[in-house]
């Protein structure tokens, strides 16, 4: 029982040691990520915007994915019902885009891109 009593007191003091080092691994949790991730993905959105535009579906496609990967990283009180309509018209979009359909790929993309602006501009 010593032996069993001596092994979870070692796991439970790890894991207090591992949940400390969590906010480095996670820094886009703090105000400062969130509001890059927040700018990152207005970025790569307004870029895969003007290429559908442009009618270049490789470049649309690779910064939706972009979009996609940077939203992933907006937590907390900016990852509202906003950011999840966002990432829903992003989704959209790709298909859209992936089906060859570039002008509604832009048509859809063009309410996200203005939801993003106006959460980089909020952003605190």
């Amino acid at each position: 029982m010593k032996k069993i009593n001596k092994t979870l007191g070692v796991a439970f003091v790890a894991g207090l040691l591992a949940l400390g080092n969590v906010s480095v691994a996670q820094s886009a949790e703090d105000a400062g990520g969130v509001v890059k991730f927040i700018g990152l993905s207005y970025d790569s959105a307004k870029a895969a915007l003007d290429a559908a535009k442009a009618g270049k579906k490789d470049e649309t496609l690779a910064s939706l994915k972009q979009v996609r990967q940077y939203s992933k990283e907006i937590t907390g009180d900016a990852a509202g019902m906003k950011l999840q309509k966002v990432n829903q018209a992003i989704k959209a979009a790709a298909s859209e885009a992936e089906a060859g359909d570039l002008a509604k790929a832009a048509t859809t993309l063009e309410p996200a891109v203005a939801s993003l602006d106006e959460m980089k501009k909020n952003a605190k």
